[in-house]
């Protein structure tokens, strides 16, 4: 579609170069450099936004103004990879930063338990029914978030709720199951040793990313 649109785009220069005679060079080069700048202006704002998404400040002025600088400059993808590794670092650390915060915060919690291996359990609303054991097929619906507040996965009151073996979760969430009981709700704040580590999962969840959810435990 974008191919076709360029060539739509060159298409109607052309003939407007025919129709103009002497200059249209000028109008032609006009056409092209309004196309790339209109190309260059959606993907800054899209791309800032999406690196602001991350938790990072930038200044989009200093950013404009590094480009000015920068564009007359040959291409160099070394640069390049270069200038994704350092954004990749300074992203990955906010997420650090912000992963121990919301465990400092949860395990400040009143009637917060932190386990031993970092995994905290909050219970909201104390279950009337047994503790969960390893080998039990668990019913539950939940919400799980970033340390920035973003839901990253859900199971509502609209859905079907998942039901699983309660042994066969992350390493985090087994641990906080088996200091629940049936029929409770639970807020879960998992380190990221415990959940995903230092892979993530890709395009859902950041490398070193500790995780939160909110959990109602159904029935067993």
């Amino acid at each position: 579609m974008r191919r076709l649109y360029l060539a739509s785009v060159l298409a109607f220069s052309a003939l407007g170069a025919c129709a103009a005679g002497p200059g249209s060079a000028d109008s032609l080069n006009r056409a092209v450099a309004v196309f790339f700048s209109s190309q260059f202006k959606m993907a800054f704002v899209n791309g800032l936004a999406d690196i602001r998404a991350t938790g990072l400040e930038v200044d989009s002025a200093a950013v404009l103004r590094f480009i000015a600088q920068d564009i007359t400059e040959p291409y160099d993808s070394v640069a390049q990879d270069r200038a994704f590794a350092t954004i990749d670092a300074a992203a990955n650390a906010a997420v650090v930063e912000e992963s121990a915060d919301m465990l400092e915060a949860a395990a400040k919690a009143e009637g917060a338990v932190v386990l031993p291996s970092g995994t905290v359990v909050e219970t909201l609303e104390a279950g009337s029914g047994p503790m969960l054991k390893r080998t039990d097929i668990v019913s539950m619906r939940y919400i799980g978030r970033l340390p920035d507040g973003t839901v990253f996965d859900s199971i509502s009151e609209t859905d079907e709720p998942l039901k699983s073996p309660v042994g066969q979760f992350v390493p985090g969430m087994t641990d906080g199951l088996l200091n629940m009981r049936a029929g409770g709700k639970y807020l879960l704040t998992i380190p990221a040793d415990q959940a995903y580590g230092k892979n993530g999962v890709q395009g859902i969840i950041p490398p070193n990313c500790a995780l939160q959810f909110e959990i109602t435990t159904l029935e067993i």
